[in-house]
């Protein structure tokens, strides 16, 4: 039953993944091929100078970047690099929610894990939290266009400020994709 449970997850989160816009790839030259013929080169040469600059910026620079991704036109094209790890953790992470009501997503970006786990789980409560503007305000458009009313997304720096509340559950997967890229975070 496990195995059907998660394959049924693994089909919805495919679903779920086209729907946002993101593409699986099975080599890196289709990916960078599929890149090259969506963004322009100027869009991608200002891409390439936000990720210099969130590497050796500062949280604000950081911000920016996520901002600049959260556009419609660069979201699909730069999360579809993140694909296989959705593949890999949306469906286990959606499995074992257990008898928690309240569910708090620590640096959501823009929902694509978030909204997912909203519709496997209607009820259930989730909030999904970032501080890139940009992102929260389309984890909130893509939410409302899926009808999901049973979740929230708000801006929140928690380096700055703490949660209003307590929840049942707290989860930080994309939060944990990016710290691993970031030097000294994973060891904290």
């Amino acid at each position: 039953a496990a195995s059907m449970i998660n394959d049924s997850l693994l089909q919805s989160l495919h679903s779920h993944l086209a729907w946002w816009g993101l593409r699986r790839f099975t080599s890196d030259e289709a990916y960078f091929l599929w890149q090259r013929e969506t963004l322009s080169p100027a869009k991608l040469t200002a891409v390439h100078r936000q990720v210099e600059q969130k590497r050796r910026g500062s949280s604000a620079d950081e911000v920016a970047f996520y901002d600049a991704t959260a556009h419609p036109n660069i979201l699909p094209v730069l999360y579809s690099q993140r694909y296989d790890y959705y593949l890999a953790i949306g469906p286990r992470v959606a499995d074992r929610f257990g008898e928690a009501r309240s569910i708090l997503d620590v640096g959501c970006g823009v929902g694509i894990l978030t909204t997912f786990y909203g519709m496997q789980s209607p009820d259930k409560t989730f909030v999904g939290i970032d501080r890139s503007p940009a992102s929260i305000a389309r984890a909130q458009e893509r939410a409302k266009a899926m009808g999901l009313t049973n979740m929230q997304f708000e801006c929140l720096d928690l380096d700055h400020t703490t949660p209003p509340r307590s929840y049942d559950l707290i989860l930080a997967t994309h939060a944990l994709v990016q710290a691993e890229q970031d030097p000294g975070i994973p060891s904290c």
